[in-house]
């Protein structure tokens, strides 16, 4: 006997993220880390470099 599934469409799913871009002041690469807590004294290394420095805004 076959039954036919109810066939309602499924939902696009969708989740908002905070994505930070950071450029080294050493090398001038670019990264991105999501969901970042900004803390303006942290110190972070680049990726790209290891260069260790606090972050900073970048001023438009």
């Amino acid at each position: 006997m076959d039954q036919k599934k109810n066939t309602l469409p499924v939902a696009h799913q969708y989740s908002i993220e905070q994505l930070y871009h950071f450029r080294c002041g050493a090398c001038a690469q670019w990264w991105s880390i999501a969901d970042f807590q900004i803390v303006e004294q942290k110190k972070l290394y680049c990726p790209k470099c290891g260069h260790k420095a606090p972050v900073e805004s970048i001023k438009k």
